[in-house]
């Protein structure tokens, strides 16, 4: 559906809307989670359109996950990969 408003060139907020939409579906018990999770949805997305001037692009939302991904706490696995020896030894 989203690659039918880029074909018609709509406009990035009605992109924006429609997912922000969605937000409405969370359950009740989300409670606050979900409003802080929509007002910061909010304020990095305006500060991205900003930046790239509204223009739909993929370097904008690939910007927006590793910014995501960035501001995420760091997770420490328990597992380590395995390291390919054959690999280090060519």
């Amino acid at each position: 559906m989203l690659a039918l408003f880029q074909d018609f060139g709509s406009n990035m907020s009605l992109k924006i809307h429609f997912l922000d939409f969605h937000l409405n579906f969370f359950p009740d018990n989300c409670g606050q989670v979900s409003d802080e999770h929509g007002e910061r949805f909010h304020q990095n997305i305006a500060n991205m359109g900003k930046q790239y001037q509204g223009n739909w692009t993929t370097a904008m939302w690939t910007h927006y996950c590793w910014m995501l991904i960035r501001d995420a706490p760091f997770v420490h696995y328990k597992r380590q990969a395995k390291i390919n020896r054959k690999s280090e030894a060519d």
